[in-house]
């Protein structure tokens, strides 16, 4: 069970910045392409 605890660590770390990468580069520039005005996209 030791071992298993830094191996999650890392996942759980991989899997937060997939999330951020994701939401970066991909919904943000959706949402500021796709609404009428920058100020309700920001």
């Amino acid at each position: 069970m030791q071992a298993l605890l830094p191996k999650l660590a890392v996942w759980l770390a991989a899997l937060w910045w997939g999330n951020l990468t994701t939401v970066g580069f991909g919904v943000v520039p959706m949402l500021f392409a796709n609404l009428p005005t920058p100020a309700i996209a920001g």
